[in-house]
């Protein structure tokens, strides 16, 4: 429920330790989310009316952060106002040398953490709306959301009323996370019991190699058939689309790397309630799935216990894991991977033309040496699978990918009865033609 109006506010928890890395290096943009897209022919000035009405809307936007008596909280504030920069270019890569350096530090103490600049293309009729935020007040759902009211805006659409704000969960997570702390904490110990390694991928080079941190993309697509196989096969375990995408892949974890205990890490929604559907703020939390494959184990069986195991993770995904691991004396796990999909419950409305083409790119960088973001579209589900450049060749991120393919299709067949028969491959033909972009 809506909480009553204070002069500050608690930080949910993911935000506690946002706020504290950000106060460890203030001129790092790591914690920055920014996005670029066309707007068509939309002028500055109908930017800056539905940018206002935006502010207005989300108190995320209004939100600036502050110590009182040694504890972090947030503080919205009532009235703020935002400049939209206007930039002109003639080309994609002069739009891309202005997005490269749009993107800068914020200073937490100072609402807004948002920055809009718009770009005219002389040369077209497609102007583009460049976005950064500090993740403190946003995340991958948030972008989505902006982009899409930016857009009923801008089409002259009435957005609804929201009941709730971010504040509110804020306040509601301490609540909760107070009263249910004896039976969070019981089930991740009991969860995180078998940590005893720490998976290490096929790199092609070694760490000490790792200087920058230079990040390349590779795309790769699952057709509509197949999408839609994988949708059947949820639907027949009771699982979701993300659960039923997640197990195999940590399948191809342990045949890439011969592990038998697998970590691997991917972000939780933690909009616990409808109301928070269209509210901007950050509600994904880091999670790990931990995962025991015994390879002689019924992968029917497998699949059920996992799929009910993470089901338990996401009810409790806002309880912060480092407490957790603190609470039984080990240390954090070094977990190599991210496994993300950014649209859990909508489907990007549209098509991919050419699925038969993959690309490689400059990526942005990644907190992880291999980073896997998925969408799902009309046609297929995309996977961005981002990687090290100094730890990974890219033709290793292909074979990685092809491999987690084909146990897909062993999965959804209903043909094989051990998780050993799921692992054996076959050959595959690596079918997809590249463009490079470096």
């Amino acid at each position: 429920v809506p909480v009553k109006e204070k002069d500050y506010y608690a930080l949910s928890s993911v935000q506690e330790r946002m706020y504290i890395l950000q106060q460890m290096n203030l001129e790092s943009t790591a914690f920055n989310l920014a996005q670029y897209f066309g707007i068509g022919t939309y002028t500055k000035e109908a930017i800056q009316i539905a940018l206002k009405i935006l502010i207005s809307r989300h108190e995320s936007f209004r939100t600036s952060f502050e110590i009182v008596d040694d504890i972090p909280v947030q503080r919205i504030n009532s009235n703020i106002d935002i400049d939209v920069e206007k930039h002109e270019v003639s080309s994609i890569e002069e739009l891309e040398d202005i997005y490269s350096s749009f993107i800068k530090p914020f200073d937490l103490c100072k609402a807004p953490l948002l920055r809009v600049g718009y770009v005219r293309n002389t040369a077209s009729n497609e102007n583009y709306l460049m976005v950064d935020m500090h993740h403190i007040i946003s995340d991958g759902i948030s972008m989505d959301l902006l982009q899409k009211e930016f857009s009923k805006l801008l089409q002259g659409e009435n957005l609804p009323d929201l009941r709730l704000q971010y504040k509110d969960y804020a306040e509601w997570e301490k609540m909760i996370i107070n009263d249910k702390q004896s039976e969070i904490v019981e089930f991740y110990k009991h969860y995180f019991q078998n940590i005893t390694e720490n998976i290490e991928l096929p790199f092609d080079y070694t760490m000490d190699n790792l200087k920058n941190k230079s990040t390349s993309c590779v795309k790769v697509y699952f057709n509509n058939n197949m999408k839609n196989k994988i949708i059947v096969f949820s639907k027949k375990y009771q699982s979701s689309l993300f659960i039923s995408l997640l197990i195999p892949f940590n399948l191809m974890i342990k045949k890439i790397t011969g592990s038998n205990q697998i970590q691997t890490a991917f972000a939780g929604g933690a909009r616990v309630h409808n109301d928070l559907s269209n509210v901007i703020g950050i509600f994904a939390n880091t999670l790990i799935a931990n995962t025991y494959i015994d390879v002689k184990s019924n992968f029917s069986e497998y699949f059920k216990e996992e799929s009910k195991k993470t089901m338990q993770l996401l009810e409790y995904q806002y309880y912060p894991l480092e407490k957790i691991f603190t609470k039984m004396g080990i240390k954090y796990p070094d977990v190599p991977v991210f496994f993300n999909m950014l649209n859990i419950e909508d489907t990007v409305n549209y098509d991919i033309e050419n699925l038969e083409s993959e690309f490689i790119k400059e990526a942005e960088v990644s907190k992880y040496p291999l980073h896997i973001y998925i969408k799902k579209y009309n046609n297929c589900l995309e996977f961005n699978c981002c990687y090290y450049n100094e730890l990974f060749e890219k033709d290793t991120i292909i074979e990685i990918m092809n491999k987690y393919s084909k146990i897909v299709e062993n999965m959804i067949s209903n043909n094989y009865d051990s998780i050993k028969d799921i692992l054996k491959l076959k050959k595959i033909k690596i079918m997809l033609a590249f463009k490079s972009h470096d």
